[in-house]
């Protein structure tokens, strides 16, 4: 949300959710993709993003992150209780952000950038259970092409150090980022990632999409710079105008992954 003259730039999301989920294990070592276990669990959450403007499109503020998950059990298996936060956890997190927006549209750009840098610090002292620190980098580049062709890159870091527990591990996968993979496939404390995708307009309310995205996880930061383990993501898709005065999209993708298994998406809004 974008106040009057773009005064403060407000995001975030809330929510609580009575989930399974399925997991493979921490690391770019983990189960064969049918050897996962199910992971059943509750999770309430809270993740505000206030900014101000402080400059030409430029805007500074805080982060806040709230989650609280609990019963946390597997479905058909001894669940591993010696995993950092194994039977739930409670975590608070308050840090400064940094925000440049140059998109021409932000629900479907062609042109521009953006740029957004995170810091959230976790302590007990503020009531969270666990202690550390995350570091997030987001940027993405448009351009229009010949004949309104399009091409978007985009590429992600996400860093931590300290003692993170399972469910907030960064997580590789998932209908935005690293398409092909469902979320947490990957997890770990350090995430790294890019995607491009190329777009041609059919017609006035379609538009056809390849895309492609290459990314890993690791412990330790100094693992991400190493050329093996890292995982490859594809497909094409195609999406419908649904709202032609803000350029409102909806697509359905079809992506494989590194063992060619198929994924299909739906969802409203570009993937970035």
């Amino acid at each position: 949300i974008y106040t009057r003259h773009e005064k403060y730039f407000l995001r975030g999301q809330a929510g609580y959710v009575n989930f399974s989920e399925h997991y493979w294990g921490i690391g770019n070592e983990t189960l064969p993709e049918k050897e996962y276990e199910t992971l059943l669990y509750q999770r309430t959450y809270f993740q505000p993003r206030t900014l101000r403007k402080i400059g030409h499109r430029a805007f500074g503020g805080l982060n806040l992150n709230y989650s609280q998950t609990y019963n946390i059990r597997a479905l058909d298996s001894d669940w591993n209780e010696q995993i950092t936060g194994a039977t739930g956890s409670t975590v608070l997190g308050i840090g400064p952000n940094l925000t440049f927006d140059h998109r021409d549209n932000p629900y479907s750009p062609v042109r521009g950038w953006y740029l957004e840098a995170t810091t959230l610090h976790y302590r007990k002292a503020w009531g969270s259970q666990f202690q550390y620190n995350e570091y997030h980098l987001d940027f993405r580049k448009y351009h229009t092409l010949s004949n309104r062709h399009f091409l978007g890159w985009q590429i992600v870091g996400n860093f931590a150090d300290g003692n993170v527990p399972l469910r907030e591990l960064n997580r590789l996968g998932g209908p935005n980022l690293m398409r092909g993979y469902v979320g947490g496939r990957y997890r770990d404390r350090q995430l790294l990632a890019a995607q491009t995708e190329y777009r041609i307009p059919i017609g006035r309310f379609f538009v056809w999409a390849a895309f492609a995205s290459i990314g890993k996880v690791s412990r330790d930061v100094g693992d991400l710079w190493t050329t093996r383990d890292w995982r490859l993501g594809y497909g094409t898709g195609i999406r419908m105008l649904v709202n032609k005065q803000r350029k409102i999209y909806s697509r359905l993708d079809f992506a494989l992954n590194d063992q060619f298994k198929p994924h299909f998406y739906f969802r409203i809004f570009d993937a970035f």
